[in-house]
């Protein structure tokens, strides 16, 4: 017996009742507990560039302390920077913003997509699969680059897919899906088009429709794509030169690389999927029912849409999978796809005849366990995560009353992006001194950042004054910390030496 097909939607997606439910969960999951972290990690970098782009009103250079930043491309810090217009400085909701507004887009889109290639019942499972996975909880809210370069790289995918199937108007299609490529290259860098060709090259091919790659509509969404990101591409290369082009793509793909040793390559590539799986979790649990012949039989029915998702899915996992530095992170731009999978098996599983639930039953049966989910991750774990972060903001705040109000800080080569942020005044940096007379002597108290060390011997006297530790989370032995230190007057044999109060 053949499976049933798939009955065609008749009402409009954005007027149902499950996506208000849907965003609804996202305002609650997400967005009402965006501040109870502190700005950590990543994200004092991400908010530093943002800041010193309006301070120096250059867009087009990522920069630290004024020295270029060549770890990403700039669109994050354009998005942060934007959106402090709305919070009037560069705070944890405009650091925090593009994360959750993409987060909300990319759960949208994904209920979008499975309502026109399925139903209503399975959008909700698909799009609640993806919201409730611990990764997507973990980074959705956080103002690292996942969440922002997620949303650019599935819509991107998913969109084209779509759009190529339902009878759209290819030039919107193409267009609009190559927008999202560039916008997840000026996210991230290479990954987003390398995975976007792959998936649509491959499908193409294997439909026998490679000459689509040649007509009008392809060439113009090639074209704004180039367009979008050569715009910034030559600005940054004119100032900067074609190397420092080359490595803001490249740089932190190539610490993925460092550690080439056989037996770390063997141990990423056995455990890499079973970490992938993990950060899924509850949603991969998911893939079970897959397992079974007659689920698998009924899925016939999606038979192209589960061939895209698992050309896409198996193309860009490879380029993961391969590095030895790689993290179960990185596999994040591909989980909405995977996310839909998900929903496919489990709406299948779910409708089998012996189990009579209507999909309101279905829908109910979801939104139950993903609110349940939610709130213990939304509530008690980000509860118990702030308890163990580090509190930067309470000691750079009494480090500056501990300082006179005139006081003018410097730094002994870079500092530290969490201690620059939260002093949230610009510090100018110095080589490291070799001789005493290399530093003007109206520079009275300096900072030097240390990684699990001790401050190096300076050509001088000076006294500590209070040590900040950087790191994420609280340590009994601090890896990231900042000395500050006051330079004293002190006879010819006492330079160098440090007098700790």
């Amino acid at each position: 017996m053949n499976p049933p097909v798939p009955q065609r939607q008749t009402a409009v997606w954005w007027r149902s009742p499950s996506l208000g439910c849907l965003l609804l969960f996202v305002v609650a999951a997400y967005f009402c507990r965006a501040t109870v972290l502190p700005v950590f990690g990543e994200e004092t970098r991400r908010g530093l560039v943002a800041r010193e782009m309006l301070e120096s009103n250059d867009w087009i250079v990522p920069r630290v302390q004024g020295t270029p930043q060549l770890s990403r491309p700039p669109m994050q810090n354009w998005l942060i920077a934007s959106a402090s217009r709305l919070t009037g400085s560069v705070d944890v909701w405009a650091i925090r913003l593009p994360s959750l507004w993409m987060t909300l887009a990319t759960a949208v889109l994904i209920f979008a997509y499975v309502w026109h290639r399925a139903d209503e019942a399975t959008a909700v499972l698909s799009a609640f699969s993806y919201l409730t996975m611990h990764e997507v909880l973990e980074y959705g809210r956080l103002g690292e680059t996942e969440a922002v370069f997620t949303g650019f790289v599935a819509g991107s995918l998913l969109i084209w897919h779509l759009g190529m199937t339902a009878g759209w108007n290819p030039w919107v299609v193409w267009i609009v899906s190559y927008l999202l490529v560039a916008g997840g290259m000026l996210t991230k860098g290479m990954q987003a088009p390398l995975y976007f060709f792959g998936a649509v090259g491959i499908s193409l091919l294997l439909e026998r429709r490679l000459r689509d790659l040649l007509k009008l509509a392809h060439l113009a969404g090639l074209a704004a794509f180039v367009i979008c990101v050569g715009a910034w591409q030559l600005a940054f290369i004119s100032r900067l030169g074609a190397r420092e082009g080359w490595l803001i793509h490249w740089l932190n793909i190539s610490y993925r690389f460092t550690d080439r040793t056989n037996h770390s390559f063997v141990e990423h590539f056995l455990t890499f999927p079973l970490e992938v799986v993990g950060v899924m979790l509850p949603g991969s649990l998911l893939l079970i029912p897959a397992l079974s012949p007659n689920v698998r039989r009924r899925l016939t029915m999606h038979q192209s849409t589960i061939r895209y998702l698992l050309i896409s899915i198996g193309w860009a996992f490879v380029f993961v999978w391969i590095p030895p530095g790689s993290r179960a992170r990185y596999f994040m731009p591909l989980m909405p796809l995977c996310a839909v999978l998900l929903g496919l098996v489990g709406s299948v599983w779910l409708s089998q005849p012996w189990r009579n639930w209507s999909p309101t039953a279905r829908r109910r049966l979801v939104l139950g366990c993903g609110i349940a989910f939610a709130a213990v991750h939304a509530g008690p774990v980000l509860s118990f995560q702030s308890r163990l972060c580090d509190d930067i903001a309470g000691q750079v705040a009494r480090l500056k009353a501990e300082l006179p109000a005139d006081a003018e800080l410097i730094s002994l080569a870079p500092l530290h992006h969490g201690f620059l942020y939260y002093y949230g005044e610009p510090i100018a940096h110095y080589p490291l001194p070799m001789h005493a007379g290399e530093l003007p002597n109206a520079h009275r108290y300096f900072a030097i950042h240390t990684h699990d060390a001790e401050p190096p011997a300076l050509p001088f006297a000076w006294e500590e004054i209070a040590v900040v530790s950087c790191d994420r989370y609280r340590r009994e032995r601090p890896q990231v910390q900042i000395h500050i230190g006051e330079r004293i007057r002190e006879p010819m044999d006492m330079v160098g030496a440090n007098v700790k109060r």
